[in-house]
């Protein structure tokens, strides 16, 4: 028996200027062939591709990885060139029993605003459609009915910040072994309830979503449903799939995954008060933080690095100084400062413009002068699972630059702060600050969690903004809640 594996994968950002080109692919995870076994110990899915199957004693047929750091929409000419590439790898690969694919769910390309499901579509027309094919997505997919049509069963990460990618790349191998085995019939349901859930609602470990995450377990203890996913969807993205979905996995044997669905995009549908997001200002964020006596970490959501936005919004940094809170500590994208300090040394003191340059950026540059305290080449590794499950990064030429109770970390390269190892791989250690300003929403408290005891979400301005309404949705579905809050769900209610 031989399955392929393969992803393609980016989080796209409609709304930031800049295109993901091939060589931002390039620069994140780019294997082809024998050269995706170096996953197989990874913290994310295709690592538990890779060691399900071989559990199962099942042949690996490695086709492609490409994967890139969250940004703009995909241009043409890199579309076609990543989907040529999978093609090949399929024709060299010969029959497949089938395949584990890990697509993010939220890929836009120039050529196709549903990306995943047009490479989705052309495996399943190279495989035919008696072959299963078994995909995993990130929960901030905005799910189309081809991706579900053209897949067996698609399965959503369950947790929020993402540490539980490997588990569900093992669940994963461990299903399409059965049903290439024949041991089970895979039928799949999707229902979107016409909900787009705001960024600042999505946490998973308390509240309303983790709510509709045990529903969602609970589903799965009835007889014959195999997979169920709560799918949070990607509100940068104006497509007409944005927005949240219920998928259903059941074996058709036993159990139809249709009123399934239905039941759990009706639990979505019924929770929509509550998912509306709690907004913090600056001013009152970093009030706070300075009124709580331990660390705080300031989740700048408007600039979240992990959503597509440039790393280099200063509006924080500026707040901060102008209450005077400190010591604070912050990572910047700024590969001129970078250099710069690179170019004088560590000791020296200089004026540095810091941030606010990049397209997509908010607010000003900071200005000042600062002393180099810490160089290095940007290289470091995690080993514990923690959002998206990379284990080696690369940043770039990386500086700490220090300036009356501010320290900012200037790095060169879009690296999100998935890793506490991104500061302290400079000697830097986070846990001397009085507050840490990290650019995500979710994401960075699995890194932070271990030196921070209080996490603020901060509505700062930005092409992530918490806030939806700042946005110009040009193809979203429409009434689509909370922008538009009559909506009806008797009559917007969709299936796949």
């Amino acid at each position: 028996m031989r399955i392929g594996v393969a992803s393609i994968a980016l989080e796209a950002n409609t709304f930031n200027p800049l295109p993901t080109e091939l060589e931002h692919f390039r620069a994140g995870v780019f294997l082809r062939g024998n050269e995706i076994w170096q996953l197989e110990s990874a913290h994310h899915e295709l690592g538990g591709f890779l060691a399900g199957l071989k559990q199962e004693q099942i042949e690996v047929v490695p086709l492609l990885v490409a994967a890139a750091a969250p940004g703009g929409t995909i241009p043409v000419a890199t579309f076609d060139t990543l989907r040529g590439m999978l093609q090949e790898e399929l024709r060299k690969a010969g029959p497949l029993e089938g395949v584990l694919l890990a697509p993010h769910g939220a890929m836009v390309a120039e050529n196709a605003a549903d990306a995943d499901g047009c490479w989705l579509k052309e495996v399943r027309d190279w495989c035919g459609p008696d072959v299963p094919i078994v995909a995993t997505i990130d929960p901030h997919a905005n799910v189309s009915p081809q991706m579900v049509a053209q897949t067996d069963a698609l399965i959503a990460y369950k947790t929020n910040p993402h540490i539980d990618q490997r588990t569900r790349g093992l669940e994963a191998a461990a299903l399409i072994a059965r049903a290439a085995r024949g041991e089970v019939r895979l039928h799949q349901a999707a229902c979107f309830p016409p909900i787009a859930i705001e960024i600042e609602r999505q946490y998973s470990s308390s509240g309303t979503c983790a709510e509709l995450l045990e529903k969602s377990r609970q589903l799965q203890n009835q007889p014959g449903v195999l997979s169920s996913s709560i799918i949070l969807g990607f509100p940068y993205a104006d497509v007409a799939e944005m927005g949240s979905a219920a998928i259903v996995v059941t074996d058709g044997n036993i159990a139809s995954p249709e009123p399934y669905a239905q039941q759990l995009g009706q639990e979505i549908w019924d929770r929509r008060l509550h998912l509306k997001s709690h907004l913090t200002a600056p001013p009152d964020a970093v009030r706070q933080a300075a009124e709580f006596e331990g660390t705080t970490c300031l989740l700048d959501m408007g600039d979240n690095v992990g959503g597509g936005s440039p790393g280099d919004c200063t509006g924080l940094f500026h707040e901060l100084q102008a209450q005077r809170v400190g010591p604070a500590l912050g990572v910047l994208i700024d590969p001129d400062a970078a250099r710069q300090a690179h170019s004088i040394g560590t000791g020296a003191t200089a004026t540095f413009q810091l941030g606010g340059q990049l397209p997509g950026t908010a607010g000003a540059p900071l200005y000042g002068s600062f002393r180099v305290t810490a160089l290095s080449d940007g290289r470091f590794s995690e080993d514990q699972p923690r959002h998206g499950g990379q284990q080696h990064f690369d940043q770039g030429l990386s500086a700490v630059l220090e300036k009356d109770g501010l320290t900012v970390i200037a790095i060169s390269k879009r690296v999100p702060p998935f890793s506490l190892r991104q500061v302290t791989h400079l000697g830097v250690d986070p846990g001397r600050f009085r507050v840490l300003v990290a650019k995500g929403v979710h994401a960075p408290v699995a890194a932070y969690a271990p030196v921070c005891s209080k996490f603020i979400r901060v509505n700062t301005p930005g092409i992530t903004a918490a806030d939806m309404r700042q946005f110009t949705y040009d193809h979203r579905r429409c009434p689509l809640f909370p922008l538009e809050m009559e909506t009806d769900w008797e009559k917007e209610i969709a299936f796949a």
